[in-house]
């Protein structure tokens, strides 16, 4: 099995080190046999300290462009590498491979578990939590979310931090009721160090690690299921091309 894992900006976007954590943290999901690449979209900018839904307009098609490539390429399912999942709705109207973002999978996945999620949330990234939950129908999960001063370069220089952090965080989240907690930032698991199992084990509440995304897109291939293309009806092919030559 072969799946693509797209990160949301070009190639020079991103340090070597923050582009191997990530690589090295996915593979760990990955099942004996499951090949996992790194693609990146041709166009975009977003290694950013404070990212906002501008810096996703932007690189949205270039995402989508390099996930119809994916496919083309003979890949099985393609993941977006942002737990904000921007160009996932839009990628299922122009493939059908599975495609999958880290957010949607993870609420809806800890709403199975729970009733009641925590969400230790980088600052800038808590009104996009907000949207994001409400665009699905999922902003009753969030219980507590509590911001964390955090940019993208920080993470790997403060892993001790962000782990004394998530410890006070969760017990926080507890104390208001919560019963699962969520890492809401990629970086904080690959490059911060953050251990979901350990967490669970020692904390005593369901710590979820938003890259489960891998195990489920294994799952729908192995299944043979895909999105609905009543949910996500395809254009004309003529428009797919013409999308992919004009970017």
């Amino acid at each position: 099995m072969k799946i693509a894992v797209c990160l949301v900006g070009s190639r020079k976007s991103y340090p070597d080190s923050e582009i191997e954590a990530r690589r090295r943290h996915i593979e760990t999901f990955a099942s004996r046999g499951t090949q996992i690449e790194m693609i990146f979209p041709d166009e975009g900018t977003f290694w950013v300290e404070q990212p906002t839904e501008f810096d996703f307009l932007q690189v949205m098609p270039y995402i989508v462009k390099r996930i119809v490539k994916a496919e083309r390429d003979g890949f099985d399912a393609a993941l977006v590498n942002c737990i904000i999942d921007p160009g996932v709705d839009t990628a299922r109207c122009v493939v059908d491979i599975p495609v999958l973002g880290p957010g949607r999978t993870a609420i809806h996945v800890a709403s199975m578990l729970a009733d009641k999620i925590g969400f230790f949330c980088p600052s800038k990234l808590v009104p996009h939590l907000y949207r994001f939950a409400s665009s699905y129908g999922l902003s009753h999960f969030l219980h507590y979310v509590e911001p964390v001063d955090l940019g993208p370069t920080d993470f790997s220089d403060k892993k001790k931090a962000i782990e004394k952090g998530f410890r006070s965080f969760t017990q926080r989240a507890v104390n208001q009721g919560a019963q699962a907690a969520i890492p809401w930032g990629l970086p904080l698991l690959s490059a911060g160090g953050l251990d979901a199992k350990k967490l669970s084990k020692e904390l005593k509440i369901l710590v979820l690690d938003p890259h489960i995304y891998v195990r489920m897109a294994e799952a729908l291939v192995h299944m043979d299921i895909t999105h609905s293309r009543l949910s996500y009806p395809s254009p004309p092919l003529n428009q797919i091309d013409s999308l992919l030559t004009s970017l």
